[in-house]
């Protein structure tokens, strides 16, 4: 999957907009389950996957830890 990004941030010319999103759903809290949607814009243009893949995992690392802050409310 990773080579497929490679190739289309290597191809764009110009800026590109890349958008971080996690969609984590708590099953426990409620009767019914609760849809939580994070959203960030990634304002690194750094087009080295590696890199954005370890961005994203923090991210979605920081969403999960607030998901669990809100269910233990």
């Amino acid at each position: 999957m990773r080579k497929v990004w490679n190739i289309i941030l290597k191809g764009v010319n110009g800026k590109v907009q890349i958008i971080f999103l996690a969609n984590l759903i708590d099953y426990f809290s409620n009767q019914k389950p609760t849809l939580f949607i994070y959203l960030q814009e990634y304002d690194n243009m750094i087009t080295d996957t590696e890199k954005i893949q370890a961005d994203y995992n923090l991210f979605y690392s920081r969403c999960v830890a607030e998901n669990v802050k809100k269910a233990e409310s």
